[in-house]
C-alpha cells in the first residue's frame, strides 16, 4: 500500500503539488474564518457599547412642590364591629424651603367605612359638610379640600370620623387612599408615599452599587433672554443654566475647560458667551432668575468648549434619545448653588399667584457602568447590565424612572 501510494504521488508530481496546495488553502481559510469569529465574539460588547454617551439615566422627577408630604393614620388597631368609629388623621408637611399654595387633600373613608357627617376638623375647626357630603371629596367629582398656603416647616392636621358599617377584622388593613397635591405640583402625592431622597442622597446610594463606576448629579434649565449680563452687556438669547462639579466634568472628556476651572463659588462659561459678553476668568456675570429676586452674581473662574459634550446636549426626550442639540449659550454653576438658588427662584416664581413658569429645572444621576467587568459575549453582558439596573431601580423607588442605556444597546 505505501509503494502504490508513493508511486502514485510521484507518477505526477504537478497533480500532487496542485492538490497539497488546495489543501493547505482550504485549511488556511477555515483556520482564518474561526479566528475572525472568535476575535469578533470576543470584542463584540465593547464594539457595541463604543459609541454610547451616557450608560443609564436616572431621570428625577420636578422638583417644584415635592416637598409636601401626607400621612394618614387611624386612632388605633384591632377589630371593629359594626356600628363602632374611629377618628381619621390626616397630617399634610411641607418639607420643602418655599411655601406651597393651593393646597388640595382629597380623602374618603376606605371601605367598609362611611364618614359620620359633620366631623371634619382643620387644625381644629370644624368645617361644614358639602351638600351633605365629607368636604375632603366634594360632588361628582370627589374633589378634594383646598387648604391654601402650606409654609415651609408647617403641618396642618385634618381629622374626621368614619363608622364601620360591618365587621372588619383588624383597622390596620384599611388602605391609605388620601391624596394631597398643589399648585407647584400637580400630580398627586398618595398618602403614608416615602419621603423623597434628595439628589445629594441618590447620587450617593447609586454609587455605592457593584458594578457603578460613577455617579453624577447633572441639573440644567432654560433662561429667557436678557438673563445673563456682565457690566452693560447682556446676553440677547437664550441661556442653559447647568449645575455640575468637576468630577462630572473628568468622567466625561469631551467637556474641555480651555481656560480658569471649576470653582466651588464660581461660574465656567461656554466660549460662546464669554466671547458675547466679552468678560474673561476673573470678571463677574449677573443672572436674573425668575421669582421678581435680585439678580445672582457670579464670578467668572472658567471658560469651556462644550461643542462636543454630548452627555449635556443629548436629547431626553423618549422618541429622540441621542441625538444632539447643541445650546451654544451655556453657564455652568456648582450642584451646590443650583438646588440652593436656581431652584428655589423658581418654586418662588410658581408661588407668586399670576406667573406662569414655563420651563422647569431637569435634574438626573447620569451613571458610567464599570465596562471592565462586562463579558465578552452580549447576552452574559446584558445579564450584568440589567442586574445593575435593577439595584439603582432600587434605590428611592417610585419617585423617578431609570434610562437604561446599555442595556438597551
Amino acid at each position: 500500500m505505501r509503494r502504490y501510494v508513493r508511486r502514485d504521488l510521484l507518477r505526477n508530481p504537478r497533480r500532487t503539488l496542485a492538490s497539497l496546495a488546495g489543501i493547505t488553502l482550504g485549511a488556511g481559510l477555515f483556520s482564518a474564518i474561526l479566528f475572525f469569529v472568535d476575535a469578533s465574539t470576543a470584542t463584540m460588547t465593547q464594539r457595541a457599547i463604543a459609541p454610547l454617551t451616557l450608560d443609564m439615566q436616572r431621570l428625577v422627577g420636578s422638583p417644584l412642590g415635592r416637598g409636601l408630604h401626607l400621612s394618614q393614620r387611624w386612632a388605633e388597631g384591632g377589630p371593629m364591629a359594626p356600628g363602632q368609629e374611629v377618628l381619621v388623621t390626616l397630617a399634610v408637611t411641607n418639607n420643602g424651603s418655599q411655601p406651597v399654595n393651593e393646597v388640595v387633600v382629597k380623602a374618603e373613608p376606605p371601605t367598609p367605612l362611611d364618614y359620620v357627617a359633620g366631623t371634619t376638623t382643620v387644625d381644629g375647626a370644624a368645617i361644614a359638610d358639602v351638600d351633605g357630603h365629607i368636604p375632603l371629596a366634594q360632588g361628582a367629582a370627589r374633589t378634594g379640600l383646598n387648604i391654601g398656603t402650606v409654609a415651609s416647616g408647617q403641618v396642618v392636621i385634618l381629622t374626621y370620623v368614619a363608622v364601620a358599617r360591618e365587621a372588619l377584622a383588624d383597622r390596620g388593613d384599611l388602605a391609605a387612599s388620601s391624596v394631597v397635591s398643589s399648585r407647584e405640583g400637580i400630580v398627586p402625592i398618595r398618602a403614608n408615599a416615602a419621603v423623597a431622597a434628595t439628589l445629594d442622597q441618590t447620587v450617593s446610594a447609586i454609587g455605592s452599587i457593584p458594578g457603578v463606576a460613577a455617579a453624577d448629579s447633572l441639573s440644567f434649565v432654560d433662561l429667557p433672554g436678557l438673563s445673563l449680563g456682565a457690566g452693560d452687556a447682556k446676553l440677547a438669547e437664550t441661556v442653559r443654566v447647568f449645575g455640575f462639579d468637576r468630577s462630572f466634568a473628568q468622567h466625561y472628556p469631551s467637556i474641555r475647560l480651555t481656560t480658569g476651572s471649576f470653582e466651588p463659588e464660581g461660574a465656567v462659561l461656554s466660549a460662546e458667551v464669554a466671547r458675547t459678553l466679552a468678560v474673561t476668568v476673573g470678571g463677574t456675570v449677573e443672572v436674573q432668575l425668575p421669582g421678581g429676586g435680585a439678580a445672582l452674581s457670579l464670578p467668572v473662574s472658567g471658560v469651556a468648549d462644550l461643542s462636543q459634550a454630548k452627555p449635556l446636549f443629548t436629547s431626553r426626550k423618549a422618541r429622540r434619545f441621542e441625538e444632539l442639540h447643541y445650546v451654544p449659550n451655556a453657564l455652568v454653576v456648582t450642584p451646590t448653588t443650583f438646588e440652593e438658588v436656581i431652584v428655589p427662584a423658581f418654586l418662588a416664581a410658581n408661588a407668586r399667584r399670576g406667573d406662569i413658569v414655563r420651563v422647569e429645572p431637569v435634574r438626573e444621576v447620569d451613571i458610567l457602568v464599570d465596562r471592565s467587568r462586562l463579558p465578552a459575549d452580549p447576552t452574559a453582558a446584558l445579564a450584568v447590565t440589567t442586574a445593575v439596573a435593577r439595584s439603582i431601580e432600587a434605590v428611592a423607588p417610585g419617585q423617578d424612572h431609570l434610562v437604561d442605556n446599555i442595556s438597551n444597546t
